[in-house]
């Protein structure tokens, strides 16, 4: 069998891993012949659905000269075969590292998921026609994030919004993230704390946060929020993919941190 594409990456609940299966599954319902290759041993993945099974499988139809994509951190970027070799970078600061610089342009293309991506890339001199890479590759691509559109169905109007918050007698709000400085968690609690206070409005924060790599982190976030009757913490708690989107259709408005 030929194969269209190799996927490296992981299958679990990080949000690499999250990102890595949803392409898999959506590669899938296109028909397209795929083969996954997880970075972390199997113990550590989720093999879910058919799809991660039959991608798995389809090792053994690797040539070396299939198109190939990494899904993860920029240090595994020269870390995989493939032709061309290209990589989904993310990212959450306008200055990247030099060694992180050498190692994106060891790609012959780049995928970002935002135009600020795309010109942060640039900005730190990875500027692949100066640089003699092919230039019949759009060498940094703006690729949007996705979401699957059956589960996430969002169906409801700001109108019926506000007639079921003031039915049930207060807002509802979601945050989801792993919990960890760069990613502002602290912040984003207290800032919602302080705004409920200051304001008076009646509100319910849902905070489905966790660092699966810190166990101490988790205890240090319930203890925190010990008596808070305006968060709700889902920390240490799995979650399928089926409750996560009834999270997401049960709250009036998503919560998080932007620059």
């Amino acid at each position: 069998m030929k194969l269209d594409i190799i996927i490296h990456g992981n299958s679990n609940h990080t949000g690499f891993g999250i990102h890595c299966r949803n392409l898999l599954k959506a590669l899938t319902i296109a028909k397209k012949k795929v083969a996954f290759v997880p970075i972390q041993p199997m113990t550590h993945q989720l093999v879910d659905t058919d799809c991660i099974k039959d991608t798995l499988d389809n090792q053994r139809y690797i040539t070396g000269n299939e198109p190939a994509l990494m899904v993860y951190h920029a240090s595994h970027m020269i870390k995989f075969c493939g032709q061309p070799r290209m990589g989904y970078a993310i990212f959450e600061t306008d200055v990247i590292p030099e060694h992180e610089i050498a190692l994106y342009k060891t790609l012959d293309q780049v995928l970002v998921p935002s135009e600020w991506g795309r010109n942060v890339l640039v900005a730190n001199g990875i500027n692949y026609k100066e640089n003699g890479f092919p230039e019949q590759l759009d060498s940094i691509k703006v690729v949007p994030e996705g979401y699957d559109h059956t589960c996430f169905n969002v169906t409801q109007v700001p109108e019926e919004i506000i007639h079921r918050a003031r039915q049930r007698g207060y807002w509802s709000f979601l945050h989801v993230g792993k919990y960890e400085e760069r990613k502002s968690t602290n912040t984003i609690l207290e800032a919602f704390k302080i705004a409920v206070e200051q304001t008076g409005v009646p509100a319910i924060l849902n905070a489905k946060i966790e660092n699966p790599f810190d166990v101490d982190a988790n205890k240090n976030i319930s203890f925190a929020l010990t008596g808070d009757k305006d968060i709700r913490l889902w920390s240490g708690q799995q979650v399928t993919d089926a409750e996560m989107a009834r999270f997401y259709h049960e709250s009036d408005f998503g919560l998080y941190a932007r620059k």
